[in-house]
């Protein structure tokens, strides 16, 4: 299966060991023609949670080295953002070995840094040819291997969110696509068995992960350019939901496995919706998605202990009340503007006692903000980011909106 972002050329394989195995095997000849740098999740928790995360990445390391006999270049992060420095060490690491290919295997942190690296190879070459890739060299590839679901999402984005320590907010990297002939740049994704190579999911977390899609999809329908693969996500989305909240009498771990896969896709699709608002000429010229506007503000400033999927999920009913109560998106497709409503209206019902969990709660957990109104703080956050990156982005009253109706009560 095929599915191609508007910046960047990807392939998402077929799900399973057997499917990765296969790509790298027809690869194999480029693949040895220059050392692989291995970016690998790395994290001093015990939890049970990541261990299947860890030996994803062991698998991922054995597979390279041992199996195909492939030499490999390890690095890992264990930090929940890349930063600058952390870009700039793994390009010198690059730089000191002579690898070419990047595999990235683990988090959402690991496929960030992984693209990074490879937006500024790209960008090098092109520099060195004077703006023509050309001549870049066809082994300059890029295999990510997301084995968690923030992973999963950042798989399917166009940028990397990388964390500035100074500003202490989340910008974008590249910041444009204006000198970089992206047509060069070929990015391979695949998965791993979900049930022993993902972080496992029951429920709630199932729920979390539904309402982190559905809060993209509605964020996307706000924008102005309309979005092609946009109404068969809705149509799937809603699908879901409607499973989820009507399944009585199947078994919870039963319909679980079943759905999945599909809920899989459906977050890395929807990644591809995401805009970061840099105004680059005919490749994105849409306002940067609400999502990525509180998120890169916020998240770290005042949502430190929130998972970025969770915060995005929180969001939705800010966003169902944007929906409802203003005139947005300017679609002339008059079946999406039907789906973004029964979206709204489906994720606003009450569910059943078996249906979908409430979304999560957005509350911080610092002490020292107690007290404080999160609005007026968002508010000053939202404009250092904004000073930060210069984006494209709606009005800041529809950013605090957004962010006041998503708010725990």
């Amino acid at each position: 299966m095929a599915a191609t972002s508007n910046h960047v050329s990807r392939t998402l394989l077929s799900p399973g060991i057997k499917s990765l195995r296969r790509y790298l095997k027809s690869e194999i000849n480029d693949l040895r023609r220059a050392p692989i740098l291995l970016i690998a999740s790395s994290s001093t928790s015990e939890s049970v949670n990541l261990k299947s995360v860890a030996d994803s990445c062991q698998w991922m390391k054995f597979t390279l080295g041992q199996e195909f006999r492939l030499r490999t270049i390890p690095t890992t992060i264990s930090s929940a953002f890349p930063t600058k420095e952390s870009l700039q060490e793994t390009m010198e690491l690059m730089r000191r070995t002579g690898a070419s290919t990047v595999v990235s295997v683990g988090s959402g942190a690991a496929m960030d840094l992984a693209k990074a690296v490879q937006a500024e190879l790209e960008r090098k070459h092109s520099d060195d040819d004077g703006g023509n890739n050309s001549n870049s060299n066809s082994s300059n590839c890029m295999i990510l291997v997301p084995t968690t679901y923030s992973g999963i999402l950042a798989a399917g984005t166009n940028h990397s969110l990388l964390l500035d320590n100074d500003e202490e907010t989340l910008v974008p990297y590249p910041r444009n696509y204006q000198n970089v002939d992206v047509g060069s740049r070929v990015t391979t994704v695949g998965t791993l068995d979900i049930n022993n190579y993902m972080e496992p999911v029951d429920d709630a977390k199932f729920d979390v992960l539904l309402y982190a899609v559905s809060a993209i999809l509605l964020d996307a329908g706000l924008r102005k350019s309309s979005q092609p693969n946009l109404l068969t996500l809705l149509h799937k989305t809603i699908d879901l939901i409607t499973l989820r909240n009507n399944n009585s009498n199947k078994n919870t771990t039963t319909m679980l496995s079943e759905m999945i896969p599909e809920l899989t896709n459906l977050l890395y699709q929807s990644g591809g919706l995401i805009s970061y608002g840099l105004g680059s000429g005919a490749l994105e010229e849409d306002d940067r998605s609400i999502t990525i506007a509180l998120s890169s503000s916020l998240i770290p400033t005042i949502f430190p202990e929130t998972h970025p999927i969770s915060f995005i999920a929180g969001l939705v009913p800010g966003l169902c009340h944007y929906h409802s109560s203003a005139s947005t998106g300017d679609h002339s497709n008059n079946d999406v503007k039907e789906q973004l409503h029964k979206l709204v209206e489906i994720l606003q019902q009450q569910p059943s006692e078996d249906g979908m969990h409430p979304p999560p709660s957005l509350s911080t957990k610092d002490e020292s903000l107690q007290g404080f109104s999160i609005p007026d703080m968002a508010l000053s956050h939202i404009q250092s980011n904004q000073h930060a990156c210069t984006p494209l982005d709606v009005p800041d009253d529809v950013l605090v909106n957004v962010l006041q109706h998503s708010l725990k009560k």
